[in-house]
């Protein structure tokens, strides 16, 4: 017969898993505030089928292959290749939701980083490798109790700042880097004129004229479909500021975001059971850590880095709300790995360090023109560096700060882990992104990347040939001439 024990157990797991897919719907509204107005229902559609494709990907192989019995310590899933289906019974049962809801995360990561010019296809099939070989080797390696390598060796990590961030924040910047900057993005201000119809090349004809010329000849289109063109032109000039986001939208999906993370660090470190009194301190100390983390980051960042990092976001408004949003996730994301065992003044100074980590990765990526749109490696990636090396330090008793006996080779194990992550994501995501690319197969045409996501989607689920408006498009923009397979 159940005991009480394991009935508040069997709530507390629920409750925290509850929460951790809200984080879902948190990081939908923070995407589709940064995407231009044009892709923001494909935003959400697309993180929907995310969530169908992740949850059938990650039943029917991925956890088995995660948690599965393994000798070696690579891979589980020995005899057992269906997630729930195992000995062990109520225990994995119970436990399938949570790392169901980490499997989300990374993946709404991966594609939100190449937001706005990938095609569907191509960014789905990399979800079923991702939750079926990808990520469910690294949870092995980390998580699993029966032989993980990682963990034996160790490694700590329950908040996730590697295993879920790191991972989903290099696989998006692989995708990114591979697949190109959105059309426009770091375009010459001579060339943004010219392309608006303000140069003086008079083959260069705006794009709203051009629109209405192609909409004059195109025939066999609805009243809807018009409309949802014509305010596309109306909106012209709102669609080459990259910098411009729906404040409101963007506060609302990182106060649901961070609200669930502290769910998640409380969950981890209180290893799915309140029974124990160090289980519940440890809750109680991630989720105060995960709020003072994340909130002295986004003060440090709210403040400086309109000084730090100058771009056109000056221009648009007076407070700069991304840097505002963004930090605190970063700020969240670097306590994480150690949130429930380092003191909150610790916490403190994990995150006002990490407000200065993602102000400099921000500067360096906008020298170099990675356009990430969720400035995603910015605030995860740099912040899984930092919560690397935090945990060694901050670690009461056996941390650096502490002169712990063994803090050298904890610090050797947490290096470990965050490099045997990396090549892995690394190697695995590069192969996949780099193939669909030499084929052609990645990315948008450029005319449908001008249209936007939406439009196209409309169209064709009303069967609208729109092939004459997209030529007209691509005789203005044409494409790169590149080779491939």
């Amino acid at each position: 017969m159940p005991t009480l024990d394991q009935g508040l157990t069997t709530a507390w797991t629920i409750s925290s898993t509850t929460f951790m897919l809200l984080m879902t719907i948190g990081f939908t509204l923070i995407e589709s505030a940064q995407v231009r107005k044009k892709n923001r229902t494909f935003v959400a559609t697309k993180n929907m089928l995310i969530f169908i494709v992740t949850l059938i990907c990650f039943f029917i192989l991925g956890y088995a292959f995660a948690f599965g019995d393994s000798s070696v310590g690579i891979i589980g899933a020995q005899g057992e290749y269906v997630g729930v289906f195992t000995p062990n019974g109520l225990y994995h049962e119970r436990q399938f939701p949570f790392y169901f809801a980490t499997s989300l995360i990374v993946a709404i990561l991966v594609t939100g980083s190449m937001s706005e010019r990938a095609k569907l296809q191509p960014l789905i099939g990399y979800i079923v490798l991702l939750q079926t070989i990808i990520y469910p080797v690294i949870m092995s390696w980390a998580w699993n109790l029966q032989g993980g390598f990682l963990r034996n060796l160790g490694y700590f990590d329950r908040g996730g700042s590697v295993i879920i961030f790191q991972t989903g924040a290099l696989a998006g910047l692989i995708g990114t880097v591979v697949i190109g900057p959105r059309y426009g993005k770091f375009m010459k201000k001579v060339d943004m004129e010219r392309m608006k119809g303000g140069g003086k090349e008079p083959s260069k004809k705006p794009l709203g004229t051009l629109l209405e010329h192609a909409l004059e000849d195109t025939v066999d289109v609805d009243d809807l479909f018009l409309r949802k063109i014509r305010k596309l032109i109306k909106l012209e000039e709102e669609d080459y500021n990259f910098y411009s986001i729906n404040n409101s939208m963007m506060i609302l999906g990182t106060f649901i975001t961070v609200i669930g993370w502290a769910m998640l660090n409380a969950c981890g470190y209180g290893t799915h059971s309140l029974n124990s009194v160090s289980g519940r301190y440890a809750a109680e100390l991630a989720f105060l850590n995960t709020f003072i983390g994340g909130s002295f980051c986004s003060f440090f960042c709210f403040i400086f880095k309109r000084h730090f990092v100058r771009g056109d976001h000056q221009k648009t408004q007076r407070y700069d709300i991304k840097s505002l949003c963004n930090g605190f996730l970063s700020g969240v994301a670097a306590v994480s790995a150690g949130c429930g065992v380092m003191k909150p003044w610790s916490a403190l100074v994990t995150g006002s360090i990490q407000a200065f980590l993602y102000m400099l990765f921000c500067l360096i990526f906008k020298k170099i023109k990675i356009d990430d749109p969720m400035e995603n490696f910015q605030i995860y990636g740099s912040a899984a560096i930092w919560a690397v090396l935090a945990s060694v330090f901050f670690i009461p008793n056996r941390g650096i700060l502490w002169g712990g006996v063994d803090s050298g080779s904890l610090l050797g194990i947490q290096l470990l882990g965050w490099a045997a992550v990396s090549v892995w994501t690394l190697i695995v995501t590069w192969i996949y992104f780099f193939s669909f690319k030499k084929c052609h197969a990645l990315k948008l045409k450029r005319a449908e990347e001008v249209i936007g996501h939406d439009t196209l989607n409309m169209a064709k689920s009303k069967g609208i040939d729109i092939s004459q408006l997209l030529e007209a498009i691509q005789k203005m923009y044409p494409e790169q001439k590149h080779k491939g397979c």
